[in-house]
C-alpha cells in the first residue's frame, strides 16, 4: 500500500513538474498554467503531501523545487477548506445541515 502511495504521488509530481517546464518554454498558456498552480497549492498543504516532498524533492530539478516551495509558502484554498471540514465533529461542521 505504501508502494502504491509513494508511486502514485511520485506519478502527479512528474505531471506537476512537466507542466512547470512546458509552461516555461511556452508550451502551456497562462490560464492552464494558474489552474494547475492552484492546485498544487490546495495539494502542497496537505501533511502527507509535504512529508513525501521533503523526503523525494531531490529527485526533481531545481527550478521546480523552487517553484514547489513557493506552493508551501501559499495559503490553501477551497480542497483544504474541505479536508478541514472533514476533521470536525458533524455536529460542529458548517455543512449543510
Amino acid at each position: 500500500e505504501v508502494y502504491r502511495y509513494n508511486a502514485s504521488l511520485l506519478g502527479l509530481f512528474r505531471a506537476q513538474e512537466a507542466m512547470f517546464h512546458y509552461h516555461r518554454e511556452g508550451g502551456i498558456h497562462d490560464w492552464g498554467f494558474e489552474s494547475y498552480r492552484a492546485s498544487m497549492i490546495d495539494i502542497m498543504g496537505l501533511p502527507g503531501i509535504q512529508a513525501y516532498w521533503r523526503d523525494r524533492r531531490h529527485w526533481f530539478s531545481n527550478e521546480f523545487q523552487e517553484e514547489v516551495e513557493k506552493y508551501l509558502q501559499e495559503e490553501s484554498g477551497a480542497f483544504l477548506a474541505a479536508y478541514d471540514l472533514a476533521e470536525q465533529p458533524a455536529e460542529q461542521s458548517n455543512v449543510l445541515a
